[in-house]
């Protein structure tokens, strides 16, 4: 929905659904490819775009925008997130029915727990050889920072535009269409069609590598647990999860997917529970295993010690 409204600012071309269907059908083929060409080849290399477009288009916004205006949102935003993200994260509206409660926070709940089982063992895939700590971070503590930049970037330049300037043409093009609203704020930037092509490229290439995970990790989970699933495998997947895309879409696009997601994840929560006490488990084994071959290894150097004093 998102490049189907972007590509209707640029170019005209008509934002309908045989479009988007259309689209699909094209990104489904690019991702397939890119699939079928390994961890090493086109999923690497086309994440290493995806995070150096990223990076090039907040950059471009970050110097072009109010600099010292978005630093101090970054400041203030973050230190709110810290002290609010624990009562925020549990809030429900109790005795008054709220919409934002249940279209967002409720909706995330359920959404990271749909992605949770096999993006992690995806991550873990492709993280062979890392520590628990190494991972965490690259996981967690530096997604939720990047996370944290971008939204004060592209946010601050917005609330910089509606309240500072006084647009509220930007306010009413999101109001009217949450899909075209990262191309309705690079409109007011130097160099707009530019850059909307950059955004266009970039949300593309993200699609494409979330599709590729997707399909990988299923083709793993198909075939007990291969780290390098046959490519038949792949496509069935791809064609199953594009053709599920395209029935949501039909559907009613994005509240039929929430709707959807809401329904099917309350399974996932129980299953993370058994996740969870697993990779304790796990760990704890490990820990033990690692006492034993250092106990092992010290008893075994002390008396290759004591032979070779006896000996001499």
């Amino acid at each position: 929905m998102q490049l189907t409204s972007g590509l209707n600012f640029i170019w005209d071309v008509p934002n309908t659904f045989s479009t988007q269907i259309t689209l699909i059908g094209i990104l489904t083929a690019l991702f397939l490819i890119s699939a079928s060409t390994g961890l090493n080849r086109g999923i690497k290399y086309l994440s290493n775009v995806n995070m150096l477009l990223g990076c090039l288009l907040l950059s471009i916004l970050f110097l072009l925008g109010p600099s010292v205006q978005i630093i101090n949102k970054l400041i203030n935003s973050t230190a709110s997130y810290i002290g609010t993200i624990i009562p925020a994260s549990l809030h429900l509206e109790t005795f008054a029915q709220n919409t934002w409660t249940e279209t967002w926070t409720v909706f995330y709940w359920a959404w990271m727990c749909a992605w949770t089982p096999f993006v992690g063992s995806f991550i873990a895939r492709i993280s062979k050889g890392r520590t628990i700590r190494e991972f965490v971070i690259g996981v967690l503590v530096v997604p939720t920072a990047i996370g944290i930049v971008w939204f004060s970037v592209f946010g601050g330049n917005a609330l910089h535009l509606i309240h500072n300037l006084g647009l509220t043409s930007l306010m009413d093009a999101v109001n009217n269409d949450t899909s075209v609203a990262i191309f309705a704020l690079l409109d007011y930037f130097p160099a707009s069609f530019l850059l909307n092509i950059i955004a266009v490229v970039l949300i593309t290439t993200f699609f494409i590598t979330s599709a590729d995970s997707v399909t990988f990790t299923l083709g793993m989970y198909s075939t007990n647990g291969d780290t390098d699933p046959p490519n038949e495998i792949k496509m069935i997947w791809g064609i199953t999860f594009a053709g599920g895309a395209a029935v949501l879409l039909m559907s009613g696009g994005l509240e039929a997917m929430q709707n959807v997601i809401i329904a099917i994840t309350f399974p996932f929560y129980i299953l993370m529970v058994f996740m969870s006490y697993a990779i304790m488990k796990d760990i704890k084994k490990n820990k033990l295993a690692n006492q034993s071959l250092q106990s092992y290894s010290i008893h075994s150097t002390e008396k290759n010690m004591n032979t070779n004093k006896q000996a001499k």
